[in-house]
């Protein structure tokens, strides 16, 4: 399922800038971490370190219902 996303998937090298960058010119922030309460699990970042959990066999991936 996730093993054609696996090359992009570990190149995430987990810096933030999908979350959030602050500059003395930019201030941006994610659109979906400021609305979800800012679990990272929701956010492009968590949603990598999820992916790559179940990738490499330390998550297991299961449909609910």
């Amino acid at each position: 399922m996730l093993e054609k996303y696996r090359y992009n998937a570990f190149r995430c090298v987990r810096c933030g800038l999908c979350r959030a960058k602050y500059t003395e010119k930019v201030h941006y922030v994610c659109p979906v971490r400021e609305h979800t309460g800012g679990f990272e699990h929701y956010f492009s970042r968590g949603r990598l370190a999820v992916a790559t959990g179940i990738l490499e066999g330390a998550l297991i991936f299961s449909r609910v219902g």
